[in-house]
């Protein structure tokens, strides 16, 4: 995987991170993985189609969730928040696609996304459209809050 299709991923998701939902997001070490056995309780994942064809997939703990989604909502208090989770995730990590897809186009590489679709918990072969042998590459995030998000991404 080139270093020019996974930079795109690491600014946008800083960039949306901090400027709609306040979090100063660092990355930590990238990783390669041979399959999502380890993800979180709560996943988006998004298609990629274009030039780039693959997912991305975001990852996070039940309360990480919480945390963005409160924050993305204007400060909403995280118990009332519930049933507008699973929308306020996607949202976040849409926007966070479609600026990663802007990036691309930046440097050349006409890409779109898909809508989001979210898993929580991911039932049993969730990951099943992950063509076997496929080389993942995870981007850990941790945010000032504490919290920390994984985007994982797939080309096929």
């Amino acid at each position: 995987m080139k270093a020019e299709h996974v930079n795109p991923v690491i600014q946008g998701a800083q960039l949306i991170l901090s400027d709609i939902c306040g979090e100063k997001a660092t990355m930590g070490k990238l990783s390669i993985k041979k399959d999502l056995s380890d993800a979180n309780e709560v996943i988006v994942v998004i298609g990629m189609i274009g030039e780039l064809k693959g997912y991305a997939i975001f990852s996070m703990c039940h309360s990480a969730a919480y945390t963005l989604a409160s924050k993305f909502m204007a400060g909403m208090p995280e118990t009332e928040i519930e049933e507008l989770l699973p929308s306020a995730v996607a949202e976040i990590t849409n926007m966070i696609s479609g600026r990663i897809s802007a990036l691309y186009f930046e440097i050349g590489i006409k890409n779109d996304i898909t809508t989001p679709n979210y898993a929580e918990p991911p039932p049993p072969g969730f990951f099943a459209f992950v063509p076997p042998g496929s080389q993942l590459v995870t981007i850990p995030l941790a945010f000032s809050s504490g919290a920390s998000l994984d985007i994982t991404v797939c080309f096929i």
